[in-house]
């Protein structure tokens, strides 16, 4: 294990940031950072990781002060975050007087990120079970209103992105049933938004909520499918990286730039330029430093269990995932050995995924593990084809309406039904209430399992 580590002197920057952000808040993760520094060996890591802290002590974010009653705001803000569709309009956060909150729209006003906009409205404090979501996302209070002026819009990348989502959304919206389509866009773009309350709850008693939260599968795909694309163009492979990476961030912007999203952008970027240096692609690596670079640029995100389920989920596959790869003489076994890797991977994202719902919710899921293998494997299907329709409707409309609707609408009924049988059922371990250092101890001593594998010639 410690080798797998001192090779890395990336996970330690990603490890001192981290610490350095919570450490204001809770002083005792500075044991953790010093248990890390004293257990790796090489110097310059070491002071990566003092560095790291020093840089996470000097932006940690604040503790938001939650609002108790409500009251009417009047005020130019900024809009903070990519608004994202929801069932009634869309839900995305303002700024103003350095103070954020969540502001829930109804209407047909479109917004974008970077707008500055005059915002009226009554603030209302967020419920008792919200508390906690809203101060892992910095926010102090809610409002609801119907009634927002653009004052001056942000940037035309933003406004784009921004029309591109609302184009795919209208696309699903035309082609298939209301909650197929709403299936779809949760898949294709990591949000459940638009999503029923009983799809949503299915979807984390089942143990499925990964899927809509922390895959970014949708990026690994997309980036597949582009690929595949330029292979038919005579463009030199550093011009195809350029636009992959060019098309791959304007998708992250439209769907919101989750962390999932942005951590699998980056990993798919980096990837795919490790040749460039003449290196062989590292995931985890790859990894620590879009955490880095997104803790940098959203500290708050920290506490958010969109970020911690991405991350702890990518790193635990990249560790403890060890497929069984085709074997020229067994061709006979192909099958055999196919299940036994998907049998594999569901049961290490279950055991990266549990303790952290476990915190959260307070229930873990008994079925968990036979959703993902019910569900897993069609998630790269529904995704592509629900890209390649949408595009192959740009030139002839009534064949991808077709396409979507023989194709995908199929495959979200079997997800449905999948998520109807296994969420609806009462299998599930509940937990008290619980420090959340007792994850640290857990996926510590599950660290220390790791053993080096040695590929035999």
């Amino acid at each position: 294990m410690r080798d797998e580590v001192e090779g890395r002197p990336l996970l330690s920057l990603f490890v001192g940031l981290a610490v350095g952000l919570v450490a204001v808040s809770s002083p005792i993760a500075m044991v953790i950072l010093a248990a890390w520094i004293f257990w790796i060996r090489p110097l310059p890591a070491r002071l990566l990781a003092a560095s790291a802290l020093l840089l996470g002590l000097g932006i940690a974010p604040e503790s938001p002060h939650l609002i108790e009653t409500g009251g009417m705001i009047h005020a130019i803000a900024s809009v903070a975050s990519v608004p994202k569709p929801t069932r009634e309009g869309s839900v995305f956060q303002a700024k103003f007087s350095g103070r954020l909150i969540q502001v829930n729209l109804t209407g047909p006003v479109t917004l974008s990120l970077g707008d500055e906009i005059q915002l009226d409205g009554i603030e209302h404090p967020f419920p008792g079970t919200m508390e906690r979501y809203a101060s892992s996302l910095g926010l102090e209070g809610t409002l609801r209103t119907d009634r927002i002026k653009v004052i001056r819009p942000g940037t035309w990348i933003a406004q784009m992105s921004g029309r591109w989502r609302r184009s795919f959304l209208d696309f699903t919206s035309s082609s298939m049933d209301p909650s197929s389509a709403a299936m779809v866009d949760a898949v294709s773009f990591n949000s459940r938004d638009m999503l029923e309350k009983s799809t949503q709850d299915d979807l984390r008693q089942s143990g499925l909520i990964h899927i809509v939260t922390a895959s970014g599968l949708q990026v690994f795909v997309l980036t597949w499918m582009l690929t595949a694309l330029f292979r038919f163009f005579p463009v030199r492979r550093e011009a195809q990286l350029f636009l992959i990476a060019c098309l791959i961030g304007f998708y992250a912007l439209a769907s919101g730039l989750s962390p999932a999203i942005v951590r699998a952008s980056f990993m798919s970027i980096l990837g795919l330029s490790a040749y460039l240096v003449k290196r062989e692609p590292d995931a985890l690596s790859a990894l620590a430093l879009a955490g880095v670079g997104y803790l940098i640029w959203d500290p708050h995100s920290i506490y958010s269990l969109g970020f911690q389920l991405s991350y702890v989920t990518i790193g635990c596959v990249s560790l403890f995932y060890h497929p069984d790869l085709a074997d020229k003489e067994r061709r006979s076994s192909n099958f055999v050995r196919l299940a036994k890797n998907w049998l594999l991977l569901s049961g290490v994202i279950l055991m990266a995924t549990s303790p952290l719902i476990a915190y959260t919710f307070g229930s873990v899921s008994l079925v968990a593990i036979i959703a993902n293998l019910l569900v897993g494997w069609c998630l790269p299907f529904l995704i592509a084809s629900a890209f390649l329709s949408y595009f192959t409707s740009w030139l002839f409309p009534s064949m991808g309406k077709e396409m979507a609707s023989h194709i995908c609408e199929p495959i979200t009924n079997w997800i449905q039904s999948v998520l109807h049988l296994t969420g609806g059922t009462s299998l599930s371990v509940s937990f008290p209430a619980f420090s959340p250092y007792w994850l640290v101890l857990f996926y510590g001593c599950w660290l220390l399992t790791i053993r080096r594998r040695i590929a035999q010639p």
